[in-house]
């Protein structure tokens, strides 16, 4: 018999009865729950509304205290302009850009709302400030335009700065060649190339002055050496000479030798590799690499040119004893005298390749005289030759004709015009056709 007073007893879940009230408040909790998110994005739109009514009213704020009477206010009014610019607002940028129009306005704040526009990153407000460049702004606007794009643009400016090179304004086009040299913009090159056969002078110069002495360009050299003695106009010219001496001295630097010591350069268009020649030594460059000596040269140079698709056919023209080639790109060198006059002394002034046909080297030119003397030296003209078998054999073209004029110490062919050789004697530049 079992003693109930140790038995253990299961009981039951005591009975809660169920109201409607409580059934209320639990619906109303899952509710809550599964309304919660919709709840929170709603806070947060109204949240991002209300930052955005807050940002636009604080500028519209900005823009009204631009017509303020105080300097100060504006100078404040501009500087919260262009951080909202900077921030993506359009609505600054248009602020700030009716500013920018208003001329009694550009003495005191011309600089501060054009580096706020050059700051915003934005193609309107670029577009803007390239067209402050223009030809028919006055000089205040032009000089703010200038150093806001050269100091605060950012480097999405410069696509729309080598397309204002085309620009039918002489202006914006000199002036954005100059801005594409203060930023050192290596990749418009081929568009300041383009840029120097520019109707305008001004344009021509400022092309001239960028390639030669602010990027430096060195495969800019066969246009530089034709504008140096061929262009019409004197400040053309004379910055080609000063873009051909600085990309000497820098050749120079790079090599480690004297400028005075770089008697000759040259560039093969068909690859871009570079040759130098001192007295005694040929360096080289090509793409990305570093310079080096190839060779030792068979005697002083006077004249160098390279062709071939590789750039690997260098012609060497000497002081005395006419001209080698080289297959090699300089590492050997052999004596071409098929077709030349057998006269001791001979004298290879200048030399070209034409620049349509590199890569066959089909026309090479060169311009021959005889050297003469001991301490001084004279050079007679022999004549303008001509090979079309890539060196090996040649034939004089000239006939007697206008180049024997003079001694010729330049010559060249522009590829705007490949059936023009163009040559420079004491007396000035000639012109032969060569078809």
């Amino acid at each position: 018999m079992i003693n109930s007073s140790h038995s253990k007893t299961r009981s039951s879940h005591p009975h809660v009865p169920v109201s409607v009230k409580r059934v209320v408040v639990l619906l109303a909790l899952c509710a809550g729950v599964l309304l919660m998110p919709a709840t929170l994005s709603a806070l947060d739109a109204s949240r991002v509304f209300l930052a955005d009514a807050s940002a636009s009213s604080a500028i519209d704020a900005a823009a009204a205290r631009l017509n303020s009477t105080n300097a100060g206010d504006r100078d404040k009014a501009i500087e919260q302009l262009g951080q909202a610019a900077h921030s993506g607002s359009m609505v600054a940028v248009n602020d700030l850009t009716a500013f920018f129009q208003r001329d009694q306005m550009l003495a005191e704040h011309g600089l501060a709302t054009a580096r706020a526009l050059a700051g915003s990153g934005s193609r309107r407000a670029y577009q803007v400030l390239i067209q402050g460049l223009g030809s028919d702004q006055s000089a205040t606007r032009q000089y703010v335009a200038m150093a806001a794009l050269e100091q605060d643009a950012q480097a999405n400016v410069t696509p729309l700065l080598i397309a204002a090179l085309g620009s039918p304004d002489v202006g914006i086009r000199t002036h954005s060649a100059q801005l594409l040299g203060y930023r050192h913009e290596t990749t418009a090159s081929d568009a300041l190339l383009k840029a120097t056969y520019d109707d305008e002078v001004a344009v021509r110069e400022a092309a001239v002055w960028t390639l030669g002495t602010d990027l430096s360009f060195w495969q800019s050299l066969p246009r530089m050496h034709l504008l140096s003695f061929a262009d019409p106009d004197a400040r053309v010219r004379d910055a080609a000479l000063r873009g051909i001496d600085h990309i000497q001295s820098d050749i120079a630097h790079v090599i480690g030798v004297a400028p005075s010591e770089i008697l000759a350069i040259t560039t093969a268009s068909s690859n871009g590799t570079v040759y130098a020649a001192t007295a005694k030594q040929l360096y080289t460059l090509h793409p990305d690499t570093t310079w080096q000596v190839v060779s030792t040269l068979p005697d002083a140079p006077m004249a160098l040119t390279a062709s071939g698709t590789e750039g690997q056919q260098v012609y060497l023209g000497t002081v005395s004893q006419g001209l080698y080639r080289s297959l090699d790109g300089g590492a050997t060198w052999g004596r071409v005298q098929d077709g030349l006059p057998d006269s001791p002394g001979l004298s290879v002034t200048a030399l070209a390749v034409d620049p349509t046909n590199q890569a066959q080297s089909s026309g090479v030119y060169m311009a021959l005289g005889v050297t003469v003397g001991t301490t001084s030296l004279q050079t007679t003209p022999l004549g303008i030759f001509r090979s079309t078998d890539q060196g090996t054999t040649w034939a004089r073209i000239d006939d007697g004709k206008a180049p024997l004029n003079g001694l010729t110490t330049q010559l060249t062919i522009d590829p705007a015009t490949p059936n023009v050789l163009v040559g420079q004697t004491d007396s000035g530049a000639w012109r032969a056709n060569i078809q």
